[in-house]
């Protein structure tokens, strides 16, 4: 029995010496743009992957690149991935993108907002949403938490939160205090926000009425109020 563990314990200790260092990993993802590489708090992983039929080991990561724009920084999210070679070594093999964002673009404004979501009000909370929705008490405005995430130089997301009436039956209509995620795009750096995505997220009920099936039918969804 001892000597059982004995052999566990020096196998164990061989594949976490075989594994890469958290300072070879920031040295694989350095290049001449990279300002800073940053690890996760959570240790790497050893995991099979199908694909390849192959073990890797993985680590997460954040690098902080230098962009061609003045005061403004790249952040890209995602995995140092090294896969398992002779003698239960592992080698660099890629950085497995996640999201990239930008740091130092200003956000837009709640005034540029508003222009471009008033282009199409019947969408302001999501299409899908626009079909249930009877009634809007308060249009979308930017969350106390936007959670701003640039995507590319002309794309950002961010929350607002509005207040709606929106059917839930035959005869019952809710209040709902509604999160909405909404997406911006436009053409250039240097050009007006133009065009806009909105997913509804999560909800509050605010309170709830009744009415006839009758009265309820010949409420006009947003949808339609909004073309």
């Amino acid at each position: 029995m001892k000597r059982t563990w004995w052999l566990m314990l020096v196998l164990a200790a061989g594949r976490a010496a075989a594994q890469p260092s958290d300072a070879q990993v920031k040295k694989d993802l350095t290049s001449p743009k990279t300002i800073e590489v940053r690890l996760t708090p959570k240790k790497g992983t050893v995991q099979l992957n199908t694909d390849t039929m192959n073990y890797e080991f993985v680590r997460g990561a954040e690098c902080v690149l230098k962009t061609d724009m003045p005061g403004v920084k790249l952040l890209v999210v995602g995995d140092a991935v090294y896969q398992r070679v002779g003698g239960g070594k592992f080698t660099w093999w890629k950085f497995r993108v996640i999201e990239n964002r930008y740091d130092g673009i200003p956000n837009p404004k709640p005034d540029e907002i508003a222009e471009v979501i008033g282009k199409k009000p019947g969408e302001q909370f999501g299409a899908g949403l626009a079909n249930i929705i009877v009634k809007v008490h308060e249009p979308p405005t930017l969350a106390p938490d936007p959670r701003w995430e640039w995507h590319t130089p002309n794309s950002v997301s961010f929350d607002m939160v509005g207040k709606i009436d929106r059917v839930l039956n035959n005869t019952d209509v809710e209040t709902d205090e509604q999160i909405v995620r909404v997406r911006l795009y436009r053409d250039d750096l240097k050009q007006p926000w133009k065009t806009f995505m909105a997913t509804p997220g999560e909800r509050r009920a605010l309170g709830k009425t009744t009415m006839t099936v009758d009265e309820l039918r010949a409420l006009p969804r947003l949808s339609q109020l909004g073309r």
